[in-house]
């Protein structure tokens, strides 16, 4: 997912192989490819990097792209991870309002550099940024009073099941936040 300063830039659509059947970066190993095929199973679902779907963005100072696991985004919707992000850029400083316009703050490139020597760290602002993500995830998938992406698409595709709530699955997030380099 691609935001911008309050804003959803770009998110990718699932790529499925079936109904709640995610791709699988994955590697099978021998002995169990050989185990599957003496059994008679059938190939199993291993897909590789060059079966991803890939895009092109043009990427702003202060965007912020997100990468998580189908246990993120079963759980969250596009303007849901919006909202969390967007109260967490304000609240860390790294989205600032002036004159009632909102802003990339001259902070930005600091917040990314946990201790200033061009490194990140788990006090960086991608980091905390991941952490909010995976913790609204987290108690998404708990909630069983409101339906997220997941419920929602179980009531469209089977109608006769009475899928409520969140989904408890994989709940992983990698984030990076853009920033343009001062020194240029």
């Amino acid at each position: 997912m691609h935001l911008g300063l309050n804003a959803v830039r770009h998110f990718s659509h699932p790529q499925t192989h079936a109904f709640n059947t995610p791709y699988q970066l994955s590697k099978i190993p021998r002995r169990m490819l050989v185990q599957m095929e003496v059994f008679g199973g059938t190939s199993a679902l291993a897909d590789l990097p060059k079966d991803a779907n890939i895009t092109n963005h043009q990427v702003r100072h202060g965007d912020v792209l997100i990468f998580a696991t189908d246990g993120v985004w079963d759980n969250l919707s596009p303007q849901d991870a919006l909202t969390i992000v967007s109260r967490s850029m304000a609240k860390l400083g790294a989205w600032a309002e002036k004159d009632q316009v909102l802003e990339v703050s001259e902070d930005l490139q600091m917040l990314t550099q946990a201790d200033g020597s061009h490194k990140a760290d788990s006090n960086s602002l991608q980091a905390k940024l991941a952490l909010a993500i995976t913790k609204g995830a987290k108690e998404a998938s708990l909630d069983t009073r409101r339906d997220g992406p997941f419920a929602k698409e179980v009531q469209k595709y089977y109608p006769d099941e009475n899928w409520h709530g969140g989904k408890p699955d994989d709940i992983a997030a990698v984030v990076a936040v853009v920033t343009e380099d001062s020194m240029s």
